[in-house]
């Protein structure tokens, strides 16, 4: 099976605001819905996008993103992955780290963490 998932479907799971915090869980974006991980796994399709929001410092918004990521892998689906705070002129810190010949402390300053203000 050599799918391809660019980006990283049609249906947005986006663990947001109270709604997600009270079922713990993912949220298809197009209908405001609870959606289990593996039916999103079961539908997707090469091309499709897949949009893992979070609350920033939340274990159980972590721990979703981990499955998603761990579910593709297990199909063999081929997927990038995009963070909003690392754009892409700062691919080559990334090429270098995963090519595993820059620590993570190097990778992580390299790249601006902490440094990036959000005012939201």
């Amino acid at each position: 099976m050599n799918k391809f998932l660019f980006g990283v479907i049609a249906v947005i799971l986006v663990p947001w605001s109270l709604m997600a915090a009270q079922i713990g869980g993912l949220i298809d974006g197009l209908n405001a819905n609870p959606v289990s991980l593996d039916s999103v796994l079961q539908n997707i399709k090469p091309g499709q996008v897949l949009v893992v929001s979070e609350k920033h410092d939340d274990e159980k918004h972590h721990i979703n993103q981990l499955s998603v990521l761990a579910g593709l892998t297990k199909l063999k689906i081929r997927f990038s992955v995009g963070f909003e705070f690392i754009d892409f002129t700062k691919n080559n810190e990334i090429d270098t780290y995963m090519a595993g010949l820059q620590t993570e402390e190097s990778f992580l300053k390299s790249v601006g963490w902490g440094k990036i203000p959000f005012r939201f």
